[in-house]
């Protein structure tokens, strides 16, 4: 059974539902998106006279103590979804959101990512599960892995009173997991208007938006410092890539795209994965010194500082926080038309929008480096788009506020505690 609730929302806060016919919750929704006409984000600062007086628009906590969190997935390694989990244990009010436990559920952990968490990590199974359940007020599912039918059983077995999934990605994965999941969820997050049009069509969604933790970003020595360290002189324009080595977030197509522009462009590839071997061997065959691939430490800020353009040419991609990130740092970002790039970027003015294309890629890439003005012009409107929607603090406060909405809808009458 889904549960629909909207919240009070700034500019940066994106919650909607739509009603569910099956569903025995009836809450008044804020703006449906199921239509999936394009809206302008502001629309999505509507919400629910009833909801927002519950969960306090005045910003006043309506509990009486902490909601207590737990999260389940199926992996914990440097990526995406643990950066959100890390930043929204940070960034969430300690007496609004307790986070007790992060249950992993394979043993696909990378111990740099655990000492990143800041909450308690436990891999495990069933107990693991049930345990987790039983403790909490709101256990958050990303990823039940491929198993995820068995993993709503267990989530059955003990019930919390709210059961999220937040939806990360727009293809199959996610929605082969989501589906096996669906007997156990109440409501649905998705990270990105684009991943509640592909992935969760026809459900009750809130959209938040990820969000940024700056304490990866931070710059330590000067830009050209940075630059001399990896080898690249004043003159040389770099080009940035920073993700999963994976063929979803298509990484070659950023080594093609160089590969076809005068010697003085540079790329620097961040990022580890399966695809590490092999985008070895065609740096070497494609761009014999002029790249430099490195796996990164996490805080990325000196990095980023290095780039003179950044590009994530994806054919999948939930929300794509490394794009965030580089827009707070003031890169011109180029990017393909899915996850933040198809929700927020105007083409030509906050980022530049391309296809799936290695000469498309490069084309753009040679804008940047022929036209500094428009490089300037769009880091400055990226810039103000992330200062605007990405930071992990927004984020954290809007998680708060639709928890404290449907634990309060699960209790059967606004303002009761436990």
């Amino acid at each position: 059974m889904y549960a629909n609730a909207s919240v009070p929302a700034q500019s940066t806060m994106n919650a909607q539902s739509s009603m569910n016919a099956q569903s025995s919750m009836s809450v008044q929704s804020g703006m449906s998106v199921q239509s999936g006409e394009p809206q302008d984000w502001e629309l999505f600062s509507q919400a629910s006279p009833s909801v927002q007086g519950a969960v306090g628009a005045d910003g006043v906590w309506p509990l009486d103590r902490p909601l207590q969190v737990a999260h389940v997935s199926a992996a914990l390694l440097p990526a995406g979804i643990e950066y959100w989990q890390a930043s929204l244990g940070r960034y969430a009010h300690p007496s609004r959101l307790r986070f007790q436990r992060a249950v992993v559920l394979t043993d696909w952990v990378d111990r740099r990512q655990v000492a990143r968490m800041g909450m308690p990590v436990e891999v495990g199974g069933r107990e693991s599960v049930i345990h987790a359940a039983s403790h909490c007020d709101v256990l958050m599912v990303s990823d039940p892995g491929m198993h995820a039918a068995q993993v709503s059983e267990w989530i059955l077995e003990a019930k919390p009173p709210v059961t999220v999934f937040v939806a990360h990605g727009d293809g199959e994965y996610t929605r082969d997991r989501m589906l096996g999941i669906e007997p156990a969820i109440d409501h649905i997050i998705a990270v990105s208007r684009h991943v509640q049009r592909a992935t969760c069509a026809g459900r009750p969604v809130s959209i938040i938006l990820n969000g940024v933790d700056p304490r990866r970003l931070v710059k330590t020595q000067p830009r050209q410092v940075s630059r001399q360290q990896i080898g690249i002189s004043g003159k040389d324009f770099l080009v940035g890539f920073v993700g999963r080595f994976s063929e979803e977030k298509n990484p070659q197509l950023v080594v093609e795209a160089v590969a076809q522009l005068p010697s003085h462009y540079k790329l620097l590839l961040v990022g580890h994965g399966g695809m590490r071997e092999d985008l070895l061997r065609l740096c070497m065959a494609r761009l014999p010194g002029r790249f430099v691939l490195t796996e990164g430490d996490g805080d990325l800020g000196d990095l980023y500082a290095s780039m003179d353009a950044f590009v994530l040419p994806s054919r999948q991609e939930g929300y794509g926080l490394v794009s965030m990130e580089a827009m707070m740092c003031g890169v011109p970002v180029i990017g393909t038309a899915c996850g933040l790039i198809a929700d927020l970027v105007t083409d030509h003015a906050d980022g530049l929008v391309v296809a799936p294309d290695a000469t498309e890629i490069a084309t753009a890439i040679r804008k940047l480096g022929e036209h500094p003005h428009l490089r300037r012009a769009i880091a400055t409107g990226g810039r103000r788009l992330a200062n605007r929607y990405g930071y992990a603090s927004q984020m954290a406060r809007q998680y708060e506020q639709l928890l404290a909405a449907l634990w309060l809808q699960s209790q059967g009458r606004a303002g009761a505690n436990r």
